[in-house]
């Protein structure tokens, strides 16, 4: 049961999560998988292994996805890192896969979510203040805590695709998609065919057609 937020912040963090772990299925064990998770940083020598379609090196992460085996899910997931746990970008996206302000919103996560304009990034970013008890320390500490919300994220977009809520553009496959809606959200999947920004672009060429 420690897969869940609550446990990975501490006991004061399970009021807020409540509501996520009575909806969720049976909690993922990640138990013996953090090396994994963490493992991730390894540019280097992910890379190359994921741009030959092999198999993750070391223990899988069990997939959440429905019909997407963990050895998929694991290759997903490497392709999916941007940074270390502790990042920030001048967006405003934080952590190892790069959560925005505005998907945390989403989920419960973050509040009294604005756009302002930022000095760094030199254009308008969303902004928001973490709901206690959890805070933006607590969250850029816990790479399982970023895991968890990231499983959410996906799953979430996941159902809208599979229930005909959104669509994904020709060309994309179900990896593709879920990555373009984790950078550029819904109206970004939306705008795929006619307008995409370069980053994004790069990041799904690496994730297409995984699953």
């Amino acid at each position: 049961m420690w897969f869940l937020i609550a446990v990975a912040l501490g006991v004061g963090g399970k009021v807020v999560y409540d509501k996520w772990a009575k909806e969720r299925e049976e909690p993922l064990d990640v138990s013996g998988r953090e090396h994994t998770l963490l493992g991730l940083s390894s540019e280097s020598e992910a890379a190359p292994r994921i741009a030959r379609g092999e198999a993750p090196k070391g223990p899988l992460l069990p997939s959440p996805l429905p019909c997407v085996p963990s050895s998929a899910w694991t290759r997903f997931c490497q392709a999916m890192r941007v940074g270390s746990s502790g990042d920030v970008a001048p967006s405003n996206a934080v952590g190892i896969f790069g959560l925005l302000p505005k998907r945390l919103a989403d989920l419960g996560l973050v509040g009294e979510e604005k756009r302002e304009f930022s000095e760094k990034a030199q254009r308008m970013v969303w902004v928001g203040r973490f709901v206690p008890p959890l805070t933006e320390a607590k969250f850029r500490a816990s790479p399982l805590a970023q895991y968890n919300a990231f499983c959410d994220s996906m799953k979430l977009y996941d159902e809208q695709l599979e229930s005909g809520k959104m669509k994904a553009p020709d060309g994309l496959s179900r990896s593709g998609a879920l990555a373009v809606l984790h950078r550029a959200g819904p109206r970004g999947l939306e705008a795929w065919a006619s307008r995409r920004a370069k980053p994004t672009e790069a990041l799904v060429k690496k994730v297409n057609g995984i699953f």
